[in-house]
């Protein structure tokens, strides 16, 4: 126990390598519940805007968490009235 204390190195990179796969788990959850099929059905954007909308319109982790399926689409419809107005401009 008192040699791993000062094998700061590999603590360090431990650490990072568990924040990196939290992050990885974080984007997967988010990923499966803002996904394609989903926004698609919501927006009726081709595919090209619809890539570009959801790079620009992907919720955090906590919003996706926590958010309950009806408060999480109308999240997606807001955000596609505000996707369209910029695109006005």
């Amino acid at each position: 126990e008192l040699i791993r204390t000062f094998q700061f190195r590999k603590n360090r990179n431990m650490v990072k390598y568990q924040e990196r796969l939290l992050q990885q788990e974080k984007d997967k959850f988010i990923d499966h519940r803002f996904n394609k099929a989903l926004v698609r059905r919501l927006t009726n954007l081709p595919d090209d805007q619809l890539e570009r909308f959801m790079v620009i319109y992907r919720p955090d982790y906590e919003f996706t968490l926590y958010t309950s399926d009806y408060d999480f689409q109308s999240y997606i419809k807001e955000a596609l009235v505000l996707y369209n107005k910029q695109k006005a401009f």
